[in-house]
């Protein structure tokens, strides 16, 4: 495959890069479901279909495991933590709602990481 960025900054004419164009089509009917499909992305970025793309991909996985425990653990972890040390109205459904809450995201991550 070529990368697109290439022909258009003139690196490779497009005449002696037609042949190297995948279609579309021709993807989909090499793969039948969306996990396929994205094995099939992940294996030409890999192949170096577009290794700049990479970096910007292991990227947002981290800002996605970041997202997450900042929003999964770490606020209820403080749901639970603020009412036990004063700074809020302690609620005994309020306190088990967020404990329910972090070992559902704590299972989440179990899962993930296992």
């Amino acid at each position: 495959m070529v990368d697109a960025n290439a022909i258009i900054l003139g690196r490779e004419r497009l005449s002696n890069c037609s042949d190297k164009f995948v279609s579309v089509s021709e993807v989909i009917d090499e793969v039948s479901s969306d996990a396929e499909i994205e094995d099939h992305l992940q294996t030409q970025v890999m192949k170096g279909a577009n290794r700049r793309l990479l970096p910007f991909l292991e990227y947002a996985h981290v800002e996605q495991w970041i997202d997450f425990a900042s929003l999964e653990i770490d606020a209820n972890i403080l749901n639970w933590f603020r009412p036990r040390t004063g700074r809020a109205v302690y609620l005994p459904p309020a306190e088990e709602a967020a404990i329910s809450a972090l070992k559902r995201g704590l299972g989440a991550l179990k899962t993930n990481l296992a």
